[in-house]
């Protein structure tokens, strides 16, 4: 079983999605819940209930 954490954040201003998903310079997405608000952007704006959802990236952090 996956375990769920909870982490209170506030919006990043000009945290957007680009065509080819997030693209940002590592140092900007390695910044402190910058891919906890992404992904919660996601599950707010398409609803996760239901649903099965993939992570995924070219391995150069996450």
């Amino acid at each position: 079983m996956s375990h769920i954490t909870t982490v209170a954040t506030q919006p990043i201003a000009g945290q957007k999605p680009g065509t080819s998903g997030l693209r940002k310079k590592t140092p900007v997405f390695m910044r402190r819940h910058y891919l906890e608000n992404f992904v919660q952007s996601i599950f707010d704006v398409v609803g996760a209930a239901g649903k099965t959802f993939v992570l995924g990236g070219d391995g150069r952090y996450f």
